[in-house]
């Protein structure tokens, strides 16, 4: 799990990682259509273990967007934190 505060950083990283599925968001929908993978848009997740994944992924951007909100010089301690 990666957390990505830039568009163009999350794209780099789509490409390099060249990922089979990827669950995103209905807002990033439109960054992803070109690319020769299996997208499936929030909206659409029907099973199960993607619908925890994307609560998963929704919860964790929740904390970050709430962090970065209320205390921002904590959130690059936090996201460091994390991603270890």
């Amino acid at each position: 799990m990666r957390v990505f505060t830039d568009v163009n950083e999350l794209l780099r990283f789509i490409k390099y990682t060249n990922p089979t599925i990827v669950l995103i968001d209905d807002k990033l929908l439109h960054l992803l259509r070109d690319k020769n993978m299996l997208i499936i848009p929030e909206k659409n997740i029907r099973y199960k273990h993607h619908r925890r994944l994307m609560l998963l992924a929704d919860s964790i951007a929740n904390y970050f967007r709430k962090i970065l909100k209320e205390n921002p010089k904590k959130f690059r301690e936090e996201l460091r934190r994390f991603e270890k």
